[in-house]
C-alpha cells in the first residue's frame, strides 16, 4: 500500500511557505553556497511556486515557474520553464509530482502560456505528460592550446554595460533562428548571477563575441559563447583553448548550438537538451538546428 496514490490539494506558495520549500529543495538540489542563498534571495518567487500539500498540510511536492518569451515563426510567444520539480523523499512513488505537474499545466494553459519547457535527466518521467525533446546541443571538447587570440578580448565585470554588450551580440547571433529565448534584463541578470555563483568569468570581444566560463571538476566549462560570425566564433574558441591551458585544466567543454560553424578539426556530439510541451494543441518544435535554448533556471 506504500505506493498508493496520495490525495493532495494544490495552491501557489505564500511567503510563509518559503522555509519549507527551501528545506525540501535542499534534500535533492544544490544547497551549496553561495548558490543556495542567491537563488532564494534573488530568483525564487512564492507567486511563481506551486505546492502540493497532504491532507494534514505537509509539503509533498513543489515546482517553480520561470516565465520566458520564445521567438517563434508566428511571433513572440509566452512560455513557462518548469524548474525545481521535487517530491518529499518519504512520499515518492505515490504520484505527488505527477499530480502537481498536471495541475501546473492546467494553470499555465489558463494563464495563456503557449508552451511548457524543462530540462531533466529523467525524460521518461515527463513523456506521459506530452513532453518531447525539442532542443539539442553539441557537446564540444576544447583542448588546451596556445593558439594566438585576437587583440581586444577583455575580462569584464558583471554590470549593466556588460549585459548590454552581451545582449547586442546575442541578438545578432540568434536572429536567423527560431525557438530561442528573447532575453530581457531579468533573464540576463539571472544567467550572469548564476555564473558568478559558479565563480565564473565573462570575456568580451566588443561588438563581436563573448565567452562565459567557470571551473568544474578539474575542467573549464564554457557556459555560453555568443558570436556574430564564424570568424568571431573561431576567435572565441581560441580564447577558450588558451584559458584552458593557462588555468592548468585537463580539458574544456562547451554545449554548443547545432548551428555553430565549428572550425575544421573541432567536432561536436549531439545530445538532447530541453523538453517542451505545447499548451495550445499545436505540435511541439522538433529538435533542429534552428531551435536553441541554453537556460537551466
Amino acid at each position: 500500500m506504500t505506493n498508493q496514490r496520495i490525495p493532495l490539494r494544490f495552491r501557489y506558495a505564500a511567503d510563509r511557505d518559503t522555509p519549507a520549500v527551501m528545506e525540501l529543495w535542499a534534500k535533492d538540489f544544490e544547497s551549496y553556497e553561495p548558490y543556495y542563498s542567491w537563488y532564494f534571495s534573488c530568483i525564487y518567487r512564492p507567486e511563481r511556486t506551486l505546492l502540493a500539500l497532504t491532507g494534514d498540510g505537509r509539503l509533498a511536492a513543489s515546482l517553480q515557474i520561470a516565465p520566458y518569451t520564445l521567438s517563434l515563426p508566428q511571433g513572440p510567444q509566452p512560455a513557462a520553464y518548469l524548474v525545481g520539480v521535487i517530491t518529499e523523499p518519504s512520499l515518492r512513488g505515490r504520484g505527488a509530482a505527477m499530480q502537481l505537474l498536471q495541475y501546473s499545466l492546467e494553470q499555465l494553459r489558463e494563464q495563456g502560456y503557449t508552451a511548457a519547457l524543462l530540462y531533466t535527466d529523467i525524460p521518461r518521467f515527463y513523456q506521459p505528460l506530452g513532453f518531447r525533446h525539442a532542443y539539442a546541443l553539441q557537446r564540444v571538447s576544447l583542448p588546451a592550446s596556445l593558439q594566438e587570440t585576437a587583440a581586444g578580448w577583455q575580462k569584464a565585470a558583471v554590470n549593466p554595460e556588460t549585459i548590454g554588450q552581451c545582449d547586442a551580440i546575442y541578438r545578432r547571433m540568434t536572429a536567423p533562428w527560431q525557438g530561442y529565448i528573447l532575453r530581457n534584463a531579468e533573464n540576463w541578470r539571472t544567467l550572469l548571477g548564476e555564473l558568478q555563483c559558479d565563480q565564473g568569468s565573462v570575456w568580451i570581444l566588443p561588438q563581436q563575441a563573448y565567452v562565459w566560463l567557470y571551473p568544474e571538476n578539474g575542467g573549464l566549462i564554457v557556459r555560453e559563447i555568443g558570436y556574430t560570425d564564424s570568424i568571431s566564433l573561431q576567435s572565441a574558441l581560441a580564447l577558450c583553448g588558451r584559458l584552458v591551458y593557462e588555468g592548468g585544466f585537463r580539458h574544456g567543454r562547451w554545449l554548443a548550438p547545432l548551428t555553430a560553424p565549428l572550425p575544421p578539426g573541432v567536432q561536436g556530439q549531439t545530445v538532447p537538451f530541453v523538453m517542451a510541451k505545447s499548451l495550445t494543441g499545436d505540435p511541439y518544435l522538433p529538435p533542429s538546428a534552428a531551435n536553441w535554448i541554453n537556460e537551466y533556471t
